[in-house]
């Protein structure tokens, strides 16, 4: 983009990045939202043809969720690089420069600062986060510890038995979720704010191009990590794995439920 139009081109593939990002988080909560529902169908009905159904769905929405989250992250990261390549450019010119050639120090102190603050902010961003869902593990067990408005109803017949329970269950986990991301919240906001007030402009553009760097490369880490734990349980759930002898290996067998400690542990690096 900039050989052939120059640093309007990189404005040009900024745009075009910010608008496929929307299309592919669309993809992402899509994936989201269907294996929410494959969950809730197995959970509130016993009819084989609705579960088949769910599970084709499920299947389709791992594979958009997958690939939704990986391109996402690869178009936030071309947009922010070739926004702050513009951005120092305009900046340079401005001051009558050429942007092209480096004059003085190539990295300043502030710069330097600045970089290993990107480092330094982004990890902790991710033990905040990581912190958060721990938290989040501990409060609903604690919740669902000798409670009985998430025990299923005596008085009724399934599925009306387990509609209740879940909507209180599910009512308690979104309040504690928006309780649990005000932390990572005021992280994201104050960290350019306290950097650009510190070290400048320089240490400022450092920071967001090295955190974009280290964000991009944690990003498809977990998320190709997490989805292969998803991925595990859901290829036994779906009846695919099958023993030496060509029987199959269901939900109902150990392996199953030792993956779900992995769905566990991949559920959340596939959401970071």
């Amino acid at each position: 983009a900039f050989q052939w139009e120059g640093f309007y081109g990189l404005v040009l593939l900024t745009c075009a990045s910010q608008a496929c990002t929307g299309w592919q988080a669309t993809l992402a909560a899509f994936g989201a939202a269907v294996n929410n529902a494959n969950r809730y169908v197995h959970l509130t009905t016993v009819n084989e043809m609705a579960h088949h159904r769910a599970n084709v769905c499920a299947s389709i929405g791992t594979t958009t969720s997958h690939n939704g989250k990986c391109i996402a992250g690869q178009n936030a990261f071309f947009a922010t690089t070739c926004l702050l390549g513009a951005l120092m450019a305009d900046k340079y010119t401005k001051a009558g420069e050429n942007f092209k050639n480096t004059t003085g120090q190539e990295f300043s102190e502030f710069t330097r600062a600045g970089l290993l603050a990107s480092i330094v902010f982004t990890m902790l961003f991710l033990a905040n986060t990581l912190t958060s869902c721990i938290t989040m593990a501990k409060s609903v067990v604690s919740h669902c510890k000798d409670n009985n408005d998430v025990v299923p109803r005596k008085d009724k017949v399934f599925p009306a038995t387990h509609i209740r329970p879940l909507a209180n269950l599910v009512s308690f986990a979104s309040i504690e979720c928006f309780r649990l991301t005000i932390s990572p919240m005021i992280q994201t906001f104050g960290a350019p704010l306290v950097i650009g007030q510190l070290f400048g402009f320089k240490g400022l553009l450092m920071m967001l191009s090295g955190g974009n760097s280290v964000a991009f490369s944690l990003n498809m880490f977990l998320i190709n990590s997490g989805q292969a734990w998803d991925a595990a349980r859901k290829y036994i759930l779906f009846g695919m794995l099958k023993d030496d002898h060509g029987n199959v290996i269901g939900a109902e067998s150990e392996v199953y439920d030792t993956l779900g400690i992995g769905e566990q542990i991949g559920g959340p690096l596939e959401d970071l």
